[in-house]
């Protein structure tokens, strides 16, 4: 970028200037100069003027008007626009030829202070709150904000840009006699955040739900943000990312089965087993009543022989225990049934840990061990089962 300020070395001394002045004057030469790059103008009108003070030089003159220019296209207050006057007429007359002399005269064209004043057109471009901003006017190289200076009258084309933000497009028109300001604040380009994961996870940044896979890419604001992804009966996923303007980033997240779930699917394979098994007792115990039927049938014909009395009690006998593993059987089936049922429905996923993301890899852990009983229930008045799973 093209500096407009007279940055000269100051290592020459006047014998009427004493050695620590122009090394104190330098410094706060330097400062005003750091102050000017930052758009700090009041700040660096006050380290000129110290320089000044301390160690007169032309380039302490020059760079006052233009700190004092500059803060009058800021607020427009008159008095900086009276200072800027001065010192470049000043600075002219001290300077009648060479160093910034045509610079200075410029300057004076747009603030009006030389005729004919008719025949001046100036503009002001800036992007007031971006860092960095950029401006190319008419496809010439882009320089850095604000632009201000001299151009033809008439219609003028734009760009603003800065890294991480969205370009804009501007037309200013230029006229003769005037300076035309122009601000576009530029728009933040956010960041994406693309999510890889299995359907119908919930989705959430920073604690508020956005949706379920899949999913649009996300665009979020720079800065740190809390990525969860979670589903029933799987492994919770939270990352803490930090994201530049315009970043790019992709989040796999497998979302691994929990242990819970396989329990409390193995449970419920377990009661449908169960049931068969039920099932099959019930079937059995229905053949060993139609044997102890078929004897009651051949006696009320006529009269039976011991042999058939035991074959009776034998299979009511079959019967009663048929039944009573049939029972046994259903009521375990309701148990591991149930218990699996409540498992898998209350299997959610806990996103309030603490985020991950930039600790490296997890320590090896060892499994929980998975403790699993059942005892059947069996008296004369209950007929039943408890299981207790742990884990």
């Amino acid at each position: 970028m093209r500096r407009e300020l007279a940055l000269v070395a100051m290592m020459l001394v006047a014998p009427s200037v004493r050695a620590d002045n122009v090394q104190e004057a330098k410094a706060l030469f330097l400062a005003g100069a750091a102050a000017y790059e930052q758009h700090n103008y009041v700040g660096a009108i006050r380290a000129f003027e110290g320089a000044q003070k301390l160690a007169p030089r032309p380039a302490n003159l020059f760079s006052l008007a233009q700190a004092h220019r500059r803060q009058f296209y800021r607020d427009g207050n008159s008095a900086h626009e009276k200072a800027a006057i001065d010192y470049l007429r000043e600075y002219v007359k001290e300077v009648p030829e060479g160093g910034r002399h045509d610079d200075a005269m410029r300057a004076l064209q747009e603030l009006g202070a030389l005729q004919p004043q008719q025949d001046v057109a100036s503009v002001s471009i800036n992007s007031s709150g971006t860092p960095n901003a950029r401006v190319a006017l008419d496809g010439a190289a882009p320089v850095e904000a604000p632009l201000i200076g001299p151009v033809s009258p008439g219609k003028h084309h734009a760009v603003i840009s800065a890294d991480g933000f969205v370009s804009e497009a501007r037309d200013v028109t230029a006229i003769n006699g005037q300076i035309v300001a122009l601000d576009v604040p530029l728009k933040e380009r956010p960041a994406r955040v693309v999510i890889d994961s299995p359907p119908g996870a919930a989705v959430a940044v920073d604690g508020r739900p956005v949706g379920e896979t899949p999913l649009a890419p996300l665009e979020l604001p720079a800065g740190a943000h809390i990525v969860s992804i979670s589903k029933n009966g799987h492994e919770a996923f939270v990352r803490d990312l930090d994201l530049a303007r315009g970043d790019e980033q992709k989040l796999t997240a497998p979302l691994h089965v929990t242990r819970q779930r396989t329990i409390a699917t193995g449970m419920l394979v377990a009661s449908a087993v169960v049931v068969l098994g039920a099932g099959t007792c019930t079937a059995f115990a229905a053949y060993w009543l139609g044997q102890a039927n078929g004897v009651l049938g051949a006696q009320r014909r006529g009269p039976i022989t011991l042999d058939d009395v035991a074959r009776y009690d034998d299979a009511r006998a079959m019967r009663n225990d048929f039944l009573i593993a049939a029972g046994i059987s259903f009521a375990t089936a309701g148990a591991l049934a149930a218990t699996g049922l409540v498992l898998f429905v209350f299997d959610k996923p806990d996103t309030t840990g603490e985020a991950r993301g930039h600790e490296g890899p997890k320590p090896e852990t060892k499994p929980t061990p998975v403790d699993f009983s059942f005892a059947p229930l069996v008296s004369p008045n209950v007929l039943g089962a408890t299981a207790l799973v742990r884990f």
